[in-house]
């Protein structure tokens, strides 16, 4: 698979985690769910640990397959 497929499809993913997040945040904030502040960090860890993996890639001058 071609790397930009691939991070096409990370993209894809995280903003449809980011969105399932930020509705149960909504959630919370409207029935007053304590403790939802953690799970928002796994998007951004998820996204963080992309984009080092594939600037990592594009310095070592890895072609993408």
């Amino acid at each position: 698979m071609p790397i930009d497929r691939f991070v096409l499809l990370i993209v894809a993913v995280i903003a449809a985690a980011g969105l399932t997040v930020a509705l149960a945040a909504w959630l919370s904030a409207r029935l007053s769910w304590p403790g939802l502040g953690l799970p928002l960090l796994i998007p951004l860890a998820l996204a963080a640990y992309v984009a080092v993996r594939v600037f990592g890639e594009q310095r070592r001058g890895g072609d993408g397959d």
